[in-house]
C-alpha cells in the first residue's frame, strides 16, 4: 500500500510539474483553418484541403503537454520564455520545447516561435507555434516534439506549396489581413479600388532560400522583381 500511494503521489507531482507525456491533437498552417486532424483510426491522420504542412512555412501544433505553463511566460512578448526575442539565428528550442520532423530518413529541426500550456482553459490546452525548413524533403513523414525529455511522434505530410491567409480574428477564419501599399487593411468601409496595389498576409507559399533562411530577412524583399516570375494566381 506504501508503495502504490508513492507511486500515485509521483505521477501526481509530474503532471503539476508540466513533465506528463505530451499530447498531440492537430497540426495546421498557422494562418489557415483547414487542418490536419486524428481520424478514428489509431495511427492514421486525416487532411483536409491545405492542411498539409509545406516548405519554409509557419505552422501550429495543439494539444497538451506540449510546452511550460503560460503562467511562467509573463507578458507574451519578445524576451519572455514562451517566445524568441526577435533575433538570429533562429532557435530549435524555447523553454525546454524542440519540434524536428524526418522525411525519407532525412531530420530536419523545426525553428520553434512560441510554446505555452494553457492550463487555466477547460480542458487544458498547449499551443506550439513554428518554422518548418525549407530544406526539408517533401513526402509523408512523421513529426516529433519533445518537452522536458517527454516526446511523442506523430504523421505529418510535407508538400512545396499549401497556402493559407492570416485573418484578423486569428483563426483562420473570417476576413483575411489585407492591406493596401501603405500598410493599411481593408475593411468594407475602406474598400480597394481597381488597379490598386494590395498586400496579402500569410504563409506557406514555397520554400526560402535555405542558405537564408537563418538569416535577417533584407529591408527589401524583391522576390519577383527584375524578370523573375511567380507561379501565383489570386
Amino acid at each position: 500500500m506504501k508503495t502504490f500511494c508513492a507511486i500515485v503521489l509521483t505521477l501526481g507531482l509530474l503532471a503539476s510539474l508540466g513533465l506528463a507525456q505530451p499530447s498531440i491533437t492537430q497540426i495546421s498552417n498557422a494562418a489557415s483553418a483547414s487542418l490536419s486532424v486524428p481520424s478514428t483510426t489509431a495511427g492514421v491522420w486525416q487532411t483536409l484541403p491545405n492542411g498539409n504542412i509545406a516548405q519554409g512555412s509557419f505552422f501550429s501544433i495543439y494539444g497538451t503537454g506540449l510546452a511550460a505553463d503560460s503562467a511562467t511566460c509573463g507578458a507574451l512578448v519578445s524576451g519572455s520564455p514562451c517566445i524568441w526575442p526577435p533575433s538570429y539565428p533562429l532557435p530549435t528550442a524555447l523553454n525546454g520545447t524542440q519540434v524536428s520532423v524526418t522525411v525519407s530518413g532525412t531530420t530536419v529541426q523545426a525553428y520553434v516561435e512560441f510554446a505555452a500550456q494553457f492550463n487555466n482553459l477547460s480542458p487544458p490546452l498547449a499551443q506550439v507555434n513554428a518554422v518548418l525548413p525549407s530544406n526539408t524533403p517533401v513526402g509523408t513523414g512523421t513529426l516529433t516534439l519533445t518537452y522536458s525529455s517527454q516526446s511523442t511522434t506523430v504523421p505529418i505530410t510535407v508538400v512545396a506549396s499549401s497556402f493559407g491567409t492570416f485573418a484578423f480574428n486569428a483563426a483562420g477564419s473570417g476576413p483575411g489581413i489585407i492591406m493596401n501599399s501603405k500598410y493599411s487593411a481593408f475593411t468594407p468601409f475602406h474598400t480597394a479600388t481597381p488597379g490598386e496595389t494590395v498586400i496579402l498576409w500569410g504563409t506557406g507559399l514555397g520554400p526560402a532560400d535555405p542558405s537564408t533562411e537563418q538569416s535577417a530577412p533584407p529591408a527589401v524583399i524583391n522576390l519577383c522583381g527584375s524578370g523573375k516570375t511567380c507561379p501565383v494566381t489570386v
